[in-house]
Parts: C-alpha cells; structure tokens; sequence
C-alpha cells in the first residue's frame, strides 16, 4: 500500500481493516468456488457415483444455494475493490456504504442455506455410509490440490460460519473509522447481520428437528405385530427431547441384559433394539410406544412408588358431591379399620406428577437395582419395559427429562368427573356370614365381584340403587340415609340387570336364564318375593328400550344352528311375545335398543339393525376381526370399536358406509366405549380415555385399577347417559362405584 507514512496511526488501522475484509472477502469466494469445481460440478458430470434419476435432486439436497451465496460474494467483493485508488492502493469513498449494500442483500439467501445445512449433512452423510461409490467419489475429491484435504463437510459449513466472521471484521473497522455516514452506514450492517444470523439460529433449529425425524425415520423399523406407524412416532409436530443408550432387561430383577437406544419425543417414549446393517446402523422397535399422557413410570418404594402423567381415580375432592351412602360406608370401614390389628403400611401409592414425587439424588452407591427405570403403559398391561442405566447420576437425569416431558403434557382438569355412589370391602373374612338369605339390613361387605349396577326409583319416590353380585343382588338407597344396603336376591350370579315401568326387575343369571321380579316387594324387607321365568335357559344378551313410544323387552336365544330375537311388549303383570326373528348366524351376541331400533352384534356379520320389521347388516373389512361392540349415535349411525379403535357406521340405504368412516384410534385396550357428546369415551381395565368425536384429540385421561363401566343407559331425549364405573382400590381394599358425568 502506497503513501501510509503520511496517514494518521488511527487511518492506518482502518486501511488494515478494510484490506482485511476484502482479503477475507476474496478466499471465502475462492472456497465456494472449490465447492462447485471439485464436488458439485463432476458429481453431476459423473454417470456412475448416483443414480441419473435422484442426482439432481440429491445435488440440490446437499449443495443447497452456494452459487447464489457465491454471485452475492463476489459482487461485494468487486465493488469493495472499486473503492481501491489504483495509484495509493488505498481505499477512499464510503466504504461504510458499500458494505451496507452488500449486507443488506445477504438475508434471503442465508436463511435458506442454513435451513438446508442440517438435512445436507445428514442426507451426504448417510449416502456415504451406504454407497461405496459415493464414498470412493469423496475420497478421490479430497485428495485435489486445491481442497487443502479439509473435505465436503468443511466447505458445506463455511456459509453458516462466514457471517459471524464478517460481523467480527465489520465492528474493527467501526472502531477505527470517525466519519459520521460511515459510522452509521457500518452500525446498520452491524445490526442487519445480527438479524441475519438470528433467521438463521432459529432456522437451523428448525432444521435440526426436521433432521432429526428424518434420520430417526430412516432407520427406525417397525415389526409387524406392533401396531404402529411412523407417521404415530414422527407427527409433523413432534420433536425429539433426548436419545440415550441405556440397557434393556427383562425384569427389575433380570441379570441379563441387551443394549437397547430409548428415545424421548414430546409426545412418546420409544424403545428400541439397535442393529448394525453394513456400515450403518439400524434401530428395531422394542415394544409399543408409550404416550406421555399413558406413562407409568414406577420407582422403589422407598422412592415413591409410581408417577403418571394421567390423575389418579383416589378419594374425592373437597369440591366434588358426595352422597350420604357413600359417607355412611366410609364411617364404618373406619369403624371395623379399628377392630384390626394395626399394621405399619407401605407407601406403594400412585400420585399424579408433582416435582415433590421425584427423588432426590441417589447415591452414588446405590445399587443396580437403583439405577433402573420401569416404564409401562397405563392403557396396555403387557407393555412394559425395565432400563438399565450405567450411573444413578445417568438415571437421575433421565428422570428429570421424564418428570419434565410428563409435566408438559398434564391434562390438569377435564370434561368428564366422577363421583362416588358406593364402596364395598373386598377379601372379607367373614363373607359367608355376612350373607343372609331372605334379606337382612346390612352393609353389603364380601358380596363379591359387582357386575352390573342400576339406578331406579320407587313408586314412593325413593331413589334407590341395585348392585348385580357375584352371589346376589344388593338395593339400598341412593341417598344412603333411609336405610343401609339389603340382600333383596340371594343366590343368583347376576351379570345384567334392567328395570321395566319401574315395576319388573328383570335379571339375567350367570346360566343365561331371564327371571322377572317384583320390584317393589323386591325392595321391602323379609317380604316373599313374586317373580317368574321369562325364559329358562340360553339366553345370550337382553335389552329394555322404547320402539315409537311402546316399552319393550328384547333377548336373544342361542339355539343348536341360528340365534333367535325375541321381542316382548310388558302389560304390568305379564309379558306378552310381540315379535321373533330367526338371525342369519348363530354368533350373535349382543343387543341394544335405542332410537326406535334394535341395533345387534355379530362377530361374522358385523353391526345389525331392525328398524320397522327390516333387519339389516353393515360389514367393513377395515374393522379387525376381534370387534368388541357398537354405540349407537342416531337411528341411522353409531360407533363401532375394537381392541384401539372406533369406526362411524351409517346405515342409511342411500349412503356407502365404507366411505364416510371416521376413525380413531384410542392409546388403551378398549373393553367398553361409551358417547357423551361430543365425547367417547373408552374403559380399559387401567385407564379411562376420552376424545373428541370429531377430531378423535385426547381430551382426558384418569387412571385406576381394574376399571370396569357397569352400567349405562340414557335418559329420555338419549342425550345425556347415566353411566356407572367400578374401580378398585389397593389402598382402601373396596372397590368404589362413581356415577360418571360430563361437566
């Protein structure tokens, strides 16, 4: 440089800074032109390195932008040079100007290239692994002269290092440089690149995710006996929170173990099975994936036993409605609580996740057993996977990760409440005494497994509430004041329960007889009860409904070749046969009225329904084989369910059934589904699982153990039902019946 004896100490540190910036300015264009004269230019010139039919678009994929990022370089590098005097060498005019200009169009193009920087180097990643060719390609390019041996990765990073170098050289040059429009023209270009490299951070974090799901994607395999998908593992909103190496055992208890690689989404858990296949390696799913909102995650005693994301079905809140028999049956299990023997407990309950229930930090000499994690599905009973971690500090913070991912997908308060009707003792001592026959007031303790539940009123008025037992049927009152519970019908096995014009109690028996009671004597203590057969042996199912305003008694009859429908009209003390079909299959098993039809279930035939003397079948060959039931929704529609899924079915005449299926798919193993609208609502024996009709989203999740809805039916519009679910309680040792309603 030319005459820099006369310039101020202060002028010659700006000429530096400026020749710095150009000279950086200069290689930087030097490297991306390497980058299209030594691998993207003979990548496409080459027949055999990939395949002609992807080459451009893998071209496209791994190269990006750069020669429009390379066009912008050296436009800003010649007119940085066109300030230059030829005689001094040095640089004159507003240079402050120049790199504003150039600054200012760099946005879009960098924004792009480091949205496609991650998935470059994953795609040319992983076709080096898997194509010798391409791998051979990349060896003999690296060997050119000109590429320094730094290789492909380097010169594909350089883009999303070079702005922060850029705005490094930018703020020395603003440090020396004391004319004003420069100075303002140099802090613009400043804050412009900040913004810059701001798109581009949150651009590759985007990526990064993308990324993420696409080489998860790539080499995640699913065996055929897990029903799941990809697009389940990898929705478009999921991100992956952490992934780890631990070890997969077979029980708490197990000494051997695999190597196994967990990952944690926002919405899942995944276990899988890693494998090598050539150079690159594969993972193989373990077992079903877990939801968060389905996640058990069980600790040592010691620990604090289990942690759900889902709340707990325990004992109710202050807020929620509790009737008077369901305080009188706590005052006396308190009462009899106090003739036992005392004992010293164990904490094994479950809790909803609060941070208080995470332990605190293990010790460093904790034994294996320590450094294990169980996790298991609430809705799934036979999945469940015990890890291995190699340090409890490795545990520990796979425990936070867990805690806080649960945490996040909390459904802290939904549509669907429950409140206590009953409880009953279970594993009684002195269950057969406590049993008398012809029907004594008492408590119902030891009376067995509930079945079934039905509430009615009496003539007087009273609200009262039957319980079908495995050795009889229990009434009492609802309100659990007028008087304790009764044996009103001992020795039967009850297993369905219905009344008619709330004077026959109609039951069906564990031998599949159809027996009709009285059911206001039923109701009076030590009265002899009037009753009758209606049907006397192999009676399958029954149903109580209303067919345009006439009450009716509908059952099926299980004969040697077909299955019989028999409808019955009730004329207060008789019952008078109105109507019988003989069904195309013998498999029949289940039926419903409502909505002046009789709706049937058949395992070969599908979904039936009798409407105005015409019986007809709705079959989809997407419905599993394993169909459980049917809910009707209208006269014309309803829901069918499997083991995870429930399908709307029309049976309008005009209306193909197999096109306007909607979906959805449920986390747990359904037993029994019920609509609230616009809820469904499904029982598994761990879980209750509600979802929108429509969007088929998870809306609420409540846990328990050994859940069963025992009763279900509808008031007279059908639009809000009265449903009854048991659920035991380890802890209490009863099983409690809650009446369940939406809010």
């Amino acid at each position: 440089m030319v005459g820099t004896n006369a310039l101020s100490s202060e002028e010659c540190k700006r000429q530096n800074a400026i020749e710095e910036i150009v000279i950086s300015e200069k290689q930087y264009c030097h490297d991306l032109e390497i980058i299209s004269k030594v691998y993207a230019q003979p990548l496409l010139d080459s027949p055999t390195v990939i395949e002609e039919t992807r080459r451009q678009k893998f071209h496209d994929i791994v190269f990006g932008n750069y020669e429009a990022i390379h066009q912008l370089h050296s436009q800003g590098y010649k007119e940085l040079l066109a300030q230059q005097d030829a005689i001094t060498g040095l640089y004159v005019g507003s240079i402050g100007i120049v790199i504003w200009n150039h600054v200012s169009r760099l946005m879009d193009a960098y924004v792009t290239y480091a949205a496609n920087h991650v998935k470059a180097t994953f795609v040319a990643t992983v076709e080096a692994n898997r194509s010798s060719r391409f791998d051979t390609f990349l060896e003999e390019q690296n060997t050119h002269t000109n590429t320094r041996r730094l290789g492909l990765r380097h010169y594909l990073t350089l883009p999303t290092l070079r702005l922060g170098k850029y705005k490094l050289l930018i703020e020395a040059l603003l440090k020396y440089t004391i004319d004003e429009a420069d100075q303002l023209a140099l802090g613009a270009a400043l804050a412009e690149l900040g913004d810059i490299l701001e798109r581009m951070n949150e651009s590759t974090r985007r990526a990064e995710m993308e990324t993420q799901r696409l080489r998860i994607a790539s080499t995640l395999l699913i065996p055929n006996h897990i029903p799941t998908t990809l697009q389940d593992i990898l929705p478009e909103n999921a991100s992956l929170l952490h992934e780890g190496n631990l070890l997969l055992a077979r029980s708490l208890h197990s000494w051997t173990m695999v190597p196994c690689r967990v990952f944690l989404f926002t919405h899942l858990v995944v276990v899988t099975r890693p494998r090598l296949s050539g150079k690159h390696e594969e993972f193989v799913l373990a077992g079903h994936p877990i939801p968060l909102h389905m996640l058990r995650l069980n600790l040592p005693r010691m620990y604090g036993g289990t942690i759900t994301a889902a709340p707990i079905i325990s004992s109710p809140s202050q807020d929620q409605t509790v009737t008077g028999l369901y305080i009188r049956a706590r005052f006396r299990r308190f009462r009899n609580s106090l003739r036992r023997t005392k004992t010293s407990p164990t904490d094994n309950k479950q809790h909803i996740v609060t941070r208080r229930n995470i332990p605190n930090t293990l010790s460093s000499r904790a034994g294996p057993r320590y450094r294990m994690l169980a996790l298991s599905h609430l809705g799934l009973g036979d999945c469940s996977f015990y890890l291995a971690c190699t340090t409890s500090e490795e545990r520990e913070e796979w425990l936070e990760l867990l805690y806080k991912a649960m945490q996040d997908v909390q459904i802290s308060s939904g549509p669907i409440s429950l409140n206590p009707l009953c409880e009953v003792p279970t594993g009684s001592s002195n269950r057969q005494s406590s049993i008398i026959v012809g029907g004594s007031a008492m408590f119902p303790t030891g009376c067995g497994r509930i079945w079934c539940t039905l509430p009615f009123d009496l003539s007087n008025g009273s609200s009262m509430l039957a319980l079908g037992t495995q050795y009889g049927i229990w009434i009492g009152p609802r309100d659990g004041v007028s008087h304790e519970f009764q044996l009103a019908v001992a020795q039967e096995d009850c297993r369905q329960l219905a009344i008619l014009d709330d004077t026959a109690l109609v039951i069906r028996t564990k031998h599949s007889a159809l027996v009709a009671y009285d059911i206001q004597q039923v109701c009076v203590t030590g009265s002899r009860h009037r009753w009758g057969y209606i049907h006397r042996s192999s009676v399958i199912s029954f149903a109580v409904g209303t067919i345009y305003n006439t009450r009716v008694l509908c059952y099926l009859i299980q004969k040697r070749s077909c299955t019989f429908l028999v409808v019955m009209q009730y004329k207060g003390e008789w019952f008078r046969k109105a109507k019988e079909y003989r069904l195309e299959s013998r498999d029949v098993y289940h039926i419903q009225v409502a909505y002046d039809a009789i709706f049937l279930q058949s395992p070969s035939l599908g979904i039936g329904r009798i409407h105005n003397g015409r019986c007809e079948w709705k079959k989809d060959t997407a419905f599993p084989n394993n169909l459980i039931g049917f809910v009707p929704f209208s006269r014309d529609s309803g829901y069918a369910y499997g083991l995870h899924s429930a399908w709307n079915m029309n049976f309008q005449d005009n209306v193909n059934a197999v096109s306007i299926q909607h979906k959805i798919d449920f986390d747990a193993r359904l037993q029994k589904l019920v609509i609230i609208s616009p809820y469904l609502i499904g029982f598994s024996p761990s879980v209750i699982e509600i979802r929108h009709m429509e969007t088929g989203k998870i809306i609420q999740v409540l846990a328990g153990s050994h859940i069963r809805c025992v009763h279900t039916s509808y008031n007279v519009d059908l639009q809000q039902p009265v449903i009854h679910v048991s659920i035991l309680h380890h802890e209490d040792h009863i099983v409690r019946i809650y009446s369940l309603f939406a809010q």
